[in-house]
């Protein structure tokens, strides 16, 4: 019997797919709509967010196109994942890890340098039987010891 036999794994992928045609769209409202109410959301380069609302809030300005001065802007951004795998701990409780790139993206109005990392995401079935997001760990391979070139 394979591992995740039995498990909602096509339920999973669906609620990814959610999240990636979100970040797409830059949709915040529908991105946050992924997540749990209080879910846990870290990303470089030091980024640490608790809760629906702030990571909506968030985005929103990451994805204006009149971005703030001194942040971050993807509003020109395009982007990749690659699902790298599911790991089921609980039959309501998945891990996720996916590659992604980015370039176009600009800081303070300036080029930022094309990135590449990992994301894993920790996954929770809610009584409403919704797959959410409870936990968001995004790396740069840059930053990680040993990643692939």
């Amino acid at each position: 019997m394979e591992p995740t036999q039995g498990f909602d794994e096509a339920g999973v992928l669906a609620a990814v797919e959610r999240v990636r045609e979100a970040l797409k769209d830059m949709d915040a409202r529908r991105l946050a709509a992924c997540f749990a109410e209080d879910a846990d959301f870290n990303a470089p380069p030091g980024t640490w967010l608790r809760g629906r609302k702030a990571i909506e809030e968030t985005h929103e300005a990451i994805f204006s196109p009149t971005p703030q001065p001194g942040r971050v802007s993807f509003a020109q951004a395009k982007s990749t994942t690659r699902v790298l795998g599911v790991r089921f701990l609980r039959p309501d409780v998945a891990v996720v890890d996916w590659e992604w790139t980015q370039s176009g993206a600009t800081f303070d109005g300036q080029p930022w340098p094309d990135r590449r990392g990992m994301l894993s995401m920790v996954w929770t079935r809610d009584e409403d039987a919704e797959w959410r997001v409870r936990v968001w760990r995004n790396k740069d391979y840059a930053q990680l010891v040993g990643a692939p070139k």
